[in-house]
């Protein structure tokens, strides 16, 4: 945290390499390099003896917005149901100003985010709205991280934290997969009498299996 404070009550004051005519030297700071898209904050205080008004003012290029962000983003949550078998993404916003919609992505554990899905925004608000969006293609046994992609109506985008839900193993495994000869079904963790089917791609039933004290199923 750098602390700064005005030798004198006149000369003006602010950021400046080469002080201004009539400036006093001990009321300017060297100029501040930025980057593009970083956020600063700038504090002022009159903590001191000096009664008189002091003006701010920008020169150059330089400007100082109040404008809001576009989203007002609060609450994401992932949570997943078992009952539905979906991990169900929610969150809140505050304000909304031009917002088109949002992207739902999705990672697991390699930072490289797919998108799942998209919510429509409401474009512009001023009150509390709630959102939701039930992924049912999350990987199994995994933790998989979401983000949300903020997308206004000119193309601009701004992304949420990430957030993860861990979900449960499969009941069911098979191996080795993939295979192009005999593959085992594992039903171990399955309730006795639970029903197995295979289908084609055109959803047609080959075969089906009925578990029992027998775990392990061999197909060709």
């Amino acid at each position: 945290m750098d602390l700064y404070w005005n030798g004198v009550d006149n000369g003006g004051t602010g950021m400046a390499d080469v002080i201004p005519s009539g400036g006093d030297a001990t009321n300017f700071e060297p100029s501040l390099p930025v980057v593009a898209r970083e956020v600063y904050i700038i504090c002022f205080s009159n903590y001191s003896s000096v009664q008189t008004s002091v003006p701010l003012e920008f020169g150059g290029s330089a400007v100082v917005s109040c404008s809001p962000l576009p989203v007002e983003l609060i609450n994401f949550k992932g949570s997943f149901y078992e009952t539905e078998n979906v991990t169900m993404l929610t969150w809140e916003t505050l304000s909304e100003r031009d917002n088109d919609r949002f992207v739902v992505q999705r990672s697991v554990g390699n930072n490289l985010f797919e998108d799942i899905g998209e919510v429509k925004g409401a474009g512009f608000s001023n009150e509390k709205l709630k959102y939701g969006f039930a992924d049912s293609e999350f990987r199994e046994g995994e933790i998989n991280y979401y983000r949300l992609k903020q997308v206004d109506f000119d193309g601009e985008v701004e992304y949420s934290e990430v957030i993860s839900a861990e979900t449960p193993k499969s009941q069911l495994q098979l191996y080795p997969n993939p295979t192009s000869g005999w593959v085992t079904i594992n039903t171990v963790q399955l309730p006795e009498g639970s029903e197995i089917f295979l289908s084609d791609v055109q959803g047609r039933r080959i075969a089906t299996f009925i578990s029992t004290s027998s775990t392990m199923y061999q197909l060709d």
